[in-house]
């Protein structure tokens, strides 16, 4: 576990602008979040639906970019599961980029895992090229105006409290428990 969190690279970024990124940099908090055309999974078909542009704006919006091959993204499914199912219908929405290069990588991934959140995947791989994706898993708290409020990249406890702080903040929200059973299930150096 040692090995893996080393390998990533995490930090969390807050400011204000109106500028939307430009697509050979990375989005930041404060910058308009880009539109992606995204596939939508459906998971009674076990397969992905054609492609339709996504605005992320009119709610508060979590997306995370994660990959079927990513350990670290596997940690993060049952946090954001949490944070989907306490604060879904309070406003928030999370949806789960995946960047599977074959997306049956994706659904086999999928296979006996029960999530509160969208999964989408993006055929064309523009997506993380418009946010400037450096490394997986990498999440984006996108205000209601289509503002980015937080950049979080990588998983650890630390940055994921201080990320459902932050969401139960903006969403008006009573702060969770210290002792989240999501959180509970990172060990290790990762979990630091």
């Amino acid at each position: 576990m040692a090995g893996l969190a080393a390998g990533l690279f995490v930090g969390v970024a807050r400011a204000g602008s109106d500028a939307s990124p430009p697509a050979s940099t990375q989005a930041d908090a404060g910058l308009r979040a880009p539109s992606c055309a995204l596939a939508s999974l459906a998971p009674e078909a076990g397969a992905f639906l054609p492609p339709r542009e996504r605005v992320f704006e009119g709610r508060l919006v979590l997306v995370d970019f994660w990959a079927s091959w990513c350990p670290t993204c596997e940690h993060a499914f049952p946090f954001l599961d949490a944070l989907a199912r306490a604060h879904g219908g309070k406003g928030l929405e999370v949806v789960a980029v995946n960047l599977d290069s074959d997306p049956q990588d994706a659904i086999d991934f999928l296979a006996g895992r029960n999530v509160g959140f969208e999964i989408v995947h993006d055929p064309s791989g523009d997506c993380p090229r418009a946010f400037g994706l450096i490394g997986m898993p990498s999440s984006y708290l996108i205000d209601a105006s289509g503002r980015i409020v937080e950049v979080t990249r990588g998983f650890r406890k630390g940055e994921a409290r201080a990320l459902r702080t932050r969401i139960e903040a903006l969403l008006g929200d009573q702060p969770a428990s210290e002792d989240d059973p999501a959180l509970a299930r990172i060990t290790g150096s990762a979990s630091r």
